[in-house]
């Protein structure tokens, strides 16, 4: 295992970044585009410049290039070599260590096993789909048996199946073979289940650094394409929806939404307090209140605001404070009454 920590880090995007990410944590990066979360991989990885200094351990490796800082990393553009197969990618790494070809090849074998794609061994990555050569990437990553696990974005455009499969991996290698993970992702389903602990970047620099809980309560101030609003569970329909009551706003929740659920199973849910947690992009504004009625609601235009590069509408539901991300063209003014809904397919909750 392997605590990373970054003293007053600073380059041509961050801004005198620190942080701590303990031994065997999976650690989630969150910000709007362009806030330098990638960055403060490649700043780990050693990839990149910087000034200040990263640490493994206490030990400082700023002066080590990244084949010996003991990182694996899956970026976002993939990069898998085109003119390999899905085994020759795998045993890149390893042979360049000085690996022999059977060694390599038995290692290779058994990632590409834990990954679930031993059958596209032979197979080139043009020849793949998106989700596929995130697995293979992945594997690539793991077989240099890295101390740190670095994944940009790695849920981004990939079938559910793919997501549920490299998100098993991931706990996998967190729990059982004792990696520190650290996550960029926007994906607030599988960052909320993976993470232990969680960082928020804006224009450089990191605003915000908590557990899941203090994520959650504070999500829609530190990050305007997340909501979040505390809300009790009024009523209980079998197990298919729950009725909550969010200050002044009515809403259903699919239980199958529930984040942590399983662990109130037993006891029932009505009285228990939850944050309902929905993205800002996925709310419908119209000027005719909306058929059917279930999750909408009247509210007022407070403002309109524009945060790392997106409009949004900050609403006024009563007691509730909702953001919603605009088209640049829409026009809507502060002071207007409009009629939102939110979709009962993109809302989540945790229960607190």
């Amino acid at each position: 295992m392997t605590s990373i920590k970054l003293v007053n880090v600073s380059n041509y995007i961050l801004n005198n970044v620190s942080m701590y990410v303990g031994s065997g944590e999976v650690y989630v990066l969150m910000g709007p585009n362009g806030a330098g979360k990638t960055t403060t991989l490649k700043v780990i990885a050693g990839l990149v410049k910087y000034r200040g200094s990263v640490l493994f351990d206490g030990r400082p490796v700023d002066g080590l290039p990244p084949w010996k800082r003991g990182v694996g990393y899956l970026p976002q553009t993939i990069a898998l070599f085109p003119h390999m197969t899905v085994e020759e990618n795998i045993m890149y790494g390893l042979r360049s260590r000085g690996y022999s070809v059977v060694e390599a090849r038995s290692v290779a074998k058994y990632y590409m096993e834990l990954l679930g794609i031993e059958d596209l061994r032979d197979k080139y990555p043009l020849k793949l789909s998106v989700g596929e050569r995130k697995k293979v990437a992945l594997a690539r990553a793991l077989a240099i048996d890295p101390k740190v696990l670095l994944l940009d974005e790695p849920f981004t455009g990939i079938q559910y199946d793919h997501v549920v499969y490299i998100a098993n991996v991931v706990r996998y290698v967190a729990d059982r073979l004792g990696k520190t993970v650290i996550i960029v992702s926007h994906d607030i389903d599988e960052s909320i289940t993976l993470g232990s602990r969680f960082g928020v970047m804006s224009r450089g620099k990191l605003v915000f650094e908590g557990d899941r809980i203090s994520l959650l309560t504070s999500i829609s101030r530190i990050m305007r394409f997340m909501n979040s609003i505390e809300c009790i569970v009024d009523e209980e329909y079998g197990d298919v929806i729950v009725k909550l009551s969010c200050r002044d706003i009515c809403m259903y929740v699919s239980k199958d939404c529930i984040l942590n659920y399983s662990q109130s199973r037993a006891s029932g849910l009505k009285g228990k307090r939850l944050l309902a947690i929905f993205p800002a992009d996925k709310i419908v504004l119209g000027g005719e209140p909306f058929k059917p009625s279930i999750n909408t609601f009247k509210a007022q235009v407070l403002s309109i605001e524009i945060y790392g590069g997106v409009k949004y509408a900050i609403l006024d539901a009563g007691d509730a404070r909702i953001n919603v991300a605009l088209p640049m063209h829409l026009r809507i003014m502060p002071g207007q009454e409009i009629y939102v809904k939110i979709p009962l397919k993109h809302v989540r909750a945790i229960v607190i």
